[in-house]
């Protein structure tokens, strides 16, 4: 856990922008560049030796997407934050992922629709989230940054895509 905490404190998350606006411009664009390297990706190649495929970098970012837009809508709702089960970390404190291995058998067009639908709650609750109380609300403890609000969920939304379409090799032409 260290490892997240050090490489990535919730301060960091700020780069993805102040203001509601600025954070949902920073999501818009990350989906964006995202689907395009998905696009051209060959699916099934690991990215590198012993790492997951395109497809597996995919399936795991619209798991997580889905998931904090269920955060979002609970805190839209009024509904208690939900507490993440504590992640694992390895031995030189690389986080593991506490949930099931990412589908690495999932079509292009599953991917692409997924992410879309991922994308569209994220942004559908984070609309309804206009008031400072809301924005400021805790809708999840996060298993590794620990509380984390509305705001600061859509923040790590937008770094989370970025930090995985950066993992997708450009095609080469």
């Amino acid at each position: 856990m260290t490892e997240l905490q050090d490489y990535l404190p919730k301060t960091f998350l700020e780069r993805q922008g102040k203001t509601l606006e600025q954070v949902l411009e920073s999501l818009q664009n990350a989906k964006i560049e995202f689907s395009t390297k998905l696009g051209q990706a060959d699916l099934f190649d690991p990215v590198a030796q012993g790492k997951w495929t395109p497809a597996k970098i995919a399936d795991h970012l619209n798991t997580a997407n889905s998931f904090f837009a269920v955060c979002l809508e609970r805190a839209v709702k009024n509904k208690p934050a939900i507490l993440m089960p504590k992640g694992h970390v390895t031995q030189d404190g690389r986080a593991i992922n506490p949930g099931q291995e990412p589908r690495a058998n999932v079509s292009r067009e599953d991917l692409q629709q997924n992410h879309e639908i991922s994308f569209e709650a994220l942004t559908r609750y984070a609309k309804k989230l206009e008031t400072p109380q809301l924005l400021d609300k805790i809708c999840v403890t996060q298993s590794f940054f620990g509380e984390l609000s509305t705001l600061e969920v859509l923040r790590l939304c937008a770094w989370h895509t970025r930090h995985h379409a950066d993992q997708i090799p450009t095609v080469k032409t």
